[in-house]
């Protein structure tokens, strides 16, 4: 089934396909087409977890070598345990790091120095700038 067809047969997008009328849709368009590049952002933000990391190492495992994954996610215990089982270590890139957080602490400088918003008032409160950068960079946990 093609993906207009599939539109067409929800009554165009007002009712849901099930998973696995979405499954077959996407293996029928895989082997149709070149390279397909599925990007799935905030992985740790979804919910069932476990179904969606079930499809991926199962989609991973199948013979699609024209389809490939890109995954976000923070780092979670059972996001990381479950992609570590079938994913390539070189093809992993961690982009949480010293670095990172201290791009975002610049960032927050930069803000609280330049803003006109309000933010500028804490300009001559150095305890309070290190408290705004560190909840922030709380909160941002390096995304």
């Amino acid at each position: 089934m093609h993906l207009n067809q599939l539109f067409l047969s929800y009554k165009h997008g007002k009712e849901k396909p099930s998973v696995e009328r979405l499954e077959a849709t996407l293996q029928a368009m895989a082997h149709q087409a070149g390279e397909i590049i599925v990007v799935l952002d905030a992985l740790d933000e979804a919910q069932p977890r476990e179904k969606l990391l079930g499809w991926m190492q199962g989609f991973v495992s199948s013979d699609f070598r024209n389809v490939h994954l890109i995954v976000t996610a923070r780092r979670e215990e059972d996001i990381t345990s479950a992609i570590s089982k079938w994913k390539h270590s070189e093809n992993t890139i961690s982009i949480r790091s010293d670095d990172v957080d201290e791009d975002i602490r610049a960032y927050v400088r930069a803000r609280v120095d330049d803003d006109d918003d309000g933010l500028k008032r804490w300009k001559s409160r150095p305890d309070v700038q290190m408290e705004i950068e560190t909840s922030l960079l709380k909160k941002t946990d390096g995304m």
